[in-house]
Parts: C-alpha cells; structure tokens; sequence
C-alpha cells in the first residue's frame, strides 16, 4: 500500500507486515517478538479515547512499561478542550513511563517507545504522523528498473544467475505471469542502492537476455 511504499523510497526494508485483532494479549505479544527482533516496528491504529482502543496499553505491557498520564499532552488536551477534559478523553494523555514524544506545532505528537513508533489509524492524522516519522527511518535510497519479456521463467535462469553473481550488491528478481494474449511472461525487477550498479547490472541482463523491454 501507499505506507510501503513510501518507505521503501525512503530506503527502509519492510521485513513484516502484521495484522492484529484490538486483544491486549495477541498485541503484546506481536509487539514484544516483533520490537526484538526488527530494528523499528510501526503500530497503526487503536489509540484513541475509548475503551476498546488498547494498543498504547499494549505496547506498556510489550515493553516491560507502565501506562502514566503525561503532562504535556494533558495541557495540549485543555488546550483543545477549552479547559476541562473529561475522563474519556484523558486516555489520550496516557502513554507509556520511558515515552519520547517528538512535537510538530500543536499537533498530537508522534510517539516513540523505545524502538516501537505509535501512529494513528484515522488516514488523515496516520498521513500526517508519518510524514513526521519516515525522515527519522530515512535509510540509503533504493532505485529499481523493470523489465518484461515473453519467455518461461525456466529458461531464463542461468542468465539471471550469472547476472546476480556478477553484482553481487543487486537484488534480482523475477516474477512470471501471462499476458494479454495468454502466453506466458515474466516481469524482472532489478533493485540497488548503488544507481551504477543498478544500470550496469541492467545492461548486462539486456545483453543476456535479448528481447527484454523496459517497463
């Protein structure tokens, strides 16, 4: 989707996507084998002010953390309300005890617990947070080139391996499937961090392979 990709041009590797249903266990769980594991994990969704929004509690519990009201997200809740804020929407003020909060205006800020970033699910405000977060992931740029032609996968595997072998910094990747008129295709993904490496590579796959088109 559109968060993936927007990663992936920022050079960040997406090594796993999870679906979780709003159970305090199962996301403990997730988050606590996923936050050893990855080097970064991002929470989409279940943060507001009602009961059944649990991932902040979640990643507490994941963490080995408490959930505390923070005073600087009290303040900008008043701030919001216009004085008083009523117990529903003092959840939002709860965060996890070792939280970094990273402002931007008055806006809700974005929030780090140790290597695990918690955003919003409403599209708008999850655009906007992540925007805010990906110049902090920002790795090296990763370019691509695609190629297609008409030909069995099979048949093409020597050439891609010696072609891999030869830039041993690019990944290749072939995926078959059939065309317009039902023959049979295969589309070639060549992705590097290196643009030379990428285009001497992709030369090289043309000479191999002969009736290759560029897509």
């Amino acid at each position: 989707g559109p968060m993936a990709r927007a990663l992936f041009e920022r050079g960040v590797t997406l090594g796993r996507v999870v679906i979780v249903p709003d159970d305090r266990q199962e996301i403990c769980e997730q988050l606590a084998l996923l936050a050893e594991v990855y080097d970064v994990v991002i929470t989409c969704g279940g943060m507001g002010p009602t009961h059944d929004d649990v991932t902040m509690e979640s990643v507490a519990l994941a963490l080995g953390s408490r959930l505390v009201e923070h005073p600087d997200l009290l303040a900008l809740l008043k701030k919001w309300k216009g004085g008083s804020v009523d117990g529903a929407s003092r959840r939002l003020a709860r965060v996890p005890s070792q939280a970094v909060l990273h402002w931007s205006d008055d806006d809700f800020p974005l929030v780090q617990v140790e290597n695990v970033y918690v955003l919003p699910g409403v599209p708008r405000l999850l655009r906007s947070k992540l925007a805010q977060l990906l110049p902090r992931l920002a790795g090296e740029p990763i370019y691509q080139r695609q190629f297609r032609l008409q030909r069995d996968e099979l048949s093409l595997a020597q050439s891609l391996l010696e072609v891999q072998e030869r830039f041993p910094s690019v990944s290749l990747g072939s995926y078959p499937y059939s065309d317009a008129s039902g023959h049979r295709a295969v589309r070639l993904v060549v992705k590097a961090r290196d643009s030379g490496a990428l285009d001497r590579a992709s030369e090289a796959l043309v000479v191999a392979l002969g009736e290759v088109e560029e897509i």
